[in-house]
């Protein structure tokens, strides 16, 4: 959106399986103690492989393997992350995050908050005060729960009590969202996107673990529910897009991926805007600022790809303009669906970072890439 939406890098990235990536091209068939992994971790590892597709069947798998067995057999097992994916077993994922002392980056933090538990939604954000991303979370523990649930097909609505007006002006635009995300992303939606729309200011981070995203809305008037409806397709292409490389990929999404947070932010940004049919508009605005940017010749564009996470903090450049502008330089460039396809992986990535990745993907380096963008906007 073009508000600041601090994604990835508050991002709680979830191993989508109990192998250390989800991608099935482990070939040991051990655990850690050598010994023979039994039917069910096989099972759920099998089944990651796609898992929004199996979200059913994996949730009525674990539910019984949790009754037999106990909270214990996961952390034994060291496959625990899965609990914190379905609503059914978050309060036990909760309970062992807790009992291991795990710190995931506001992830433990948004799932109290799903569970309405406030309490402990404060007692994370005060052990997160040495964290730089704290400030992401400083009014989450402020919630007020109004109780009622929003629903369609694909996405559910929680909300603050004192923002229902708002969240019923959103939920009048929930059948075009949905006739949009399954036009983009039929076959690769989660089951379920959950919002939660708080009476705070303030970027808005997600869990994917729980495919839920927290839009902040305490500033927004009733006549922008329709740019807070582009916020929910923004954020689901986002969430989209993490499971994917999560079953595709090799390489963990990290506090380093500085280039993935540039052309991730970038495309979500553009599919927004389509959604809004502002795409033109948006795209003359942003294209302008970043000519003005290159001819001033004040800023090295370089950084977008290596500095992403302190240009957010830091920088007076409006860095999510020139990730705008650089996404739409792609997709003129190598097309509308190749620079889609680059977000959704449908075979398993060999490469071992995001950058490699992309610039075996295009061709080109990510740095020639930059330079031939400048080039095309003060031509």
């Amino acid at each position: 959106m073009n508000y600041i939406k601090y994604t990835v890098f508050i991002l709680l990235f979830v191993i989508l399986s109990c192998s250390p990536h989800g991608n099935g091209t482990k070939k040991s068939q051990l655990t850690k103690n050598g010994v023979e992994k039994e039917d069910y971790l096989k099972t759920i590892e099998e089944l990651n492989k796609d898992f929004f597709k199996n979200y059913w069947e994996i949730e009525k798998i674990i539910v019984s393997k949790l009754e037999k067995e106990g909270s214990e057999y996961f952390i034994e097992n060291n496959c625990y992350e899965i609990l914190g994916k379905f609503e059914s077993t978050l309060e036990v994922y909760c309970q062992i995050c807790e009992k291991l002392n795990i710190d995931n980056k506001g992830g433990l933090l948004t799932s109290y908050l799903h569970l309405n538990d406030i309490e402990n939604v404060k007692k994370q954000y005060e052990l997160m005060q040495t964290d730089e991303i704290a400030f992401v979370y400083k009014e989450f523990y402020k919630y007020e729960d109004s109780g009622k649930l929003l629903e369609s097909k694909y996405i559910s609505i929680k909300f603050d009590k004192r923002v229902e007006e708002f969240a019923n002006a959103v939920f009048t635009h929930i059948n075009a969202i949905e006739e949009f995300i399954i036009q983009e992303w039929e076959g690769l939606l989660p089951p379920k996107t959950r919002v939660m729309l708080l009476y705070c200011d303030g970027p808005g981070p997600y869990n994917s673990n729980l495919n839920e995203t927290y839009l902040p809305i305490k500033s927004r008037s009733i006549s922008s529910s329709k740019k807070e409806a582009g916020g929910i397709v923004h954020e689901i292409f986002h969430l989209v897009n993490i499971q994917l490389l999560g079953q595709k990929c090799k390489f963990d999404i990290d506090w380093g991926m500085n280039s993935f947070k540039f052309l991730d932010e970038g495309y979500a940004q553009l599919i927004e805007s389509k959604f809004m049919n502002t795409f033109n508009e948006n795209r003359e605005g942003v294209d302008e600022y970043s000519k003005k940017i290159v001819i001033a010749n004040s800023f090295d564009f370089k950084e977008l790809k290596t500095k992403w996470g302190e240009l957010f903090s830091s920088s007076d450049v409006k860095i999510y303009y020139l990730a705008y502008s650089f996404a739409c330089f792609l997709e003129d460039k190598y097309g509308e669906e190749k620079h889609k396809a680059l977000f959704l992986p449908v075979a398993n990535i060999p490469e071992n970072s995001w950058l490699e990745y992309v610039e075996s993907y295009f061709g080109l380096t990510v740095d020639d890439l930059i330079e031939e963008w400048k080039q095309k906007l003060i031509q």
